[in-house]
């Protein structure tokens, strides 16, 4: 009869690694279960929460006619599943000088808008606080001064933001209209947010 190992004396069993390694993988299955488990929660609350957007109609640029409004006509959007209850701001403004941040919101008011998920179209037109003047076209047809029309959104909405800034560009000269310009991005990277 073979001698007893040093287990069976002291009344000890031998590690049975099959045991071990299988007790391994189900607490890494676990641990990865629960992962998912979050990831997946964290997914669907980001998708279940109002995420407002907004599109222009048209991105070319707006058209200046003297004694009018500039008017930038767009849609906002919600990627979310539910409604958002919003307060919109919303600037436009003609500037003959270069604006890093856009025009601030001294002469916007300040409106509350339902903005529902798709597939309902929630469209909004926005108009400048100031009419276009003579003087301002008759400086781009001449060349002697150039322009800006910018367009600043900021969207309010169950503690969160988004707050777009664009501008367009008016060179000088007859080739105003024959340059189509599309909108860029104002300077300052704190006027485009969204969270």
């Amino acid at each position: 009869m073979p001698e007893p190992t040093k287990y069976e004396q002291s009344g000890q069993t031998k590690p049975n690694w099959v045991d071990i390694s299988t007790l391994v993988v189900l607490t890494l299955t676990l641990g990865g279960v629960f992962w998912y488990a979050y990831e997946a929660r964290t997914m669907n609350e980001l998708t279940r929460r109002p995420y407002v957007g907004v599109e222009l109609e048209n991105t070319d640029r707006p058209p200046l006619q003297t004694g009018q409004a500039v008017r930038i006509p767009l849609h906002y959007l919600n990627f979310g599943k539910l409604p958002a209850d919003a307060r919109v701001m919303t600037a436009v403004v003609f500037s003959q000088s270069h604006l890093k941040s856009g025009p601030d919101f001294s002469e916007s008011l300040e409106y509350h808008l339902l903005i529902w998920p798709p597939p309902i179209l929630n469209p909004g037109d926005v108009f400048s606080a100031r009419k276009v003047i003579e003087e301002h076209l008759m400086a781009l047809d001449k060349g002697h001064e150039g322009g800006w029309v910018y367009l600043h959104v900021r969207i309010l909405y169950g503690g969160h933001r988004t707050e777009v800034c664009l501008e367009w560009e008016y060179p000088t000269g007859k080739s105003i209209s024959l340059r189509k310009v599309q909108y860029a991005l104002c300077e300052d990277p704190a006027t485009n947010y969204t969270d």
